[in-house]
């Protein structure tokens, strides 16, 4: 099974923060962010990394541009062919062309690089900063 992933942002758009294994982490290495540039009370944004796949191609779609260049090449005489595809023939061919596709985005390397970031929390890093943090902080109680 896969582990969890947490990023952290400061602007709830752009999670390009170090990956953590809990959201715990993920806060804890804002605040110390934080902490390095002196600045306190400050929103982050936690949430889980997903991954993404590229979406399958879309065998209909793909045979009725084929249809479209008979159409083109050949007018009326083959105008009917697609017509005369069975459905269910149609999602042998789309899980065949998805197997294939699957393996030469592997083989290649075009897997995604981009992600979703979901389950996203606003936390006020103040309401969680203990007093030991704010000790170190350069501020003197006495």
């Amino acid at each position: 099974m896969d582990k969890d992933v947490w990023l952290y942002s400061w602007d709830d758009e752009y999670f390009a923060s170090d990956e953590y294994e809990s959201k715990e982490e993920a806060i804890e290495a804002a605040k110390e962010e934080l902490k390095r540039f002196g600045e306190f009370g400050r929103l982050v944004y936690v949430g889980k990394k997903e991954e993404v796949n590229i979406p399958n191609i879309d065998a209909e779609k793909a045979l009725e541009r084929v249809q479209d260049r008979i159409d083109d090449e050949f007018g009326w005489y083959g105008e009917d062919w697609f017509e005369n595809i069975h459905v269910e023939d149609i999602l042998i061919l789309e899980n065949r062309i998805s197997e294939v596709f699957k393996k030469w985005i592997d083989e290649f390397g075009y897997k995604p690089y981009w992600f979703v970031v979901t389950d996203t929390k606003e936390i006020e890093l103040n309401e969680v900063i203990n007093e030991g943090d704010r000790r170190s902080s350069g501020v003197d109680n006495n």
